[in-house]
């Protein structure tokens, strides 16, 4: 998970991930990579990243780490936080850092 990087989730925006809790599963599609824009100090070992998936409206998930499984990428334990949401979706970010 640490190794990777803005340019592996470029790969695989429109797809969908499928997130696993306890009682819950649902599909989140990544819809945004945004690469940090700003200064990285040299010992940083990542270039920090965002990615904004879209889920279904109704069940906002609350901020927390969840298992994402995608056929390609595998499963990844990410944190995610909901930033936002209306009638047909809600939106959810993961920076990585």
């Amino acid at each position: 998970m640490k190794d990777l990087t803005h340019q592996d989730f470029s790969r695989v925006i429109d797809q969908l991930f499928t997130l696993k809790t306890a009682g819950v599963e649902m599909e989140l599609k990544l819809i945004e990579v945004q690469p940090y824009r700003g200064e990285v100090p040299d010992y940083v070992a990542r270039h920090p990243f965002s990615l904004q998936f879209a889920g279904p409206a109704g069940n906002v998930m609350p901020q927390a780490t969840y298992r994402l499984e995608h056929p390609g990428m595998g499963a990844l334990d990410v944190f995610l936080v909901p930033i936002g949401a209306n009638r047909d979706r809600v939106l959810y970010e993961a920076i990585f850092s």
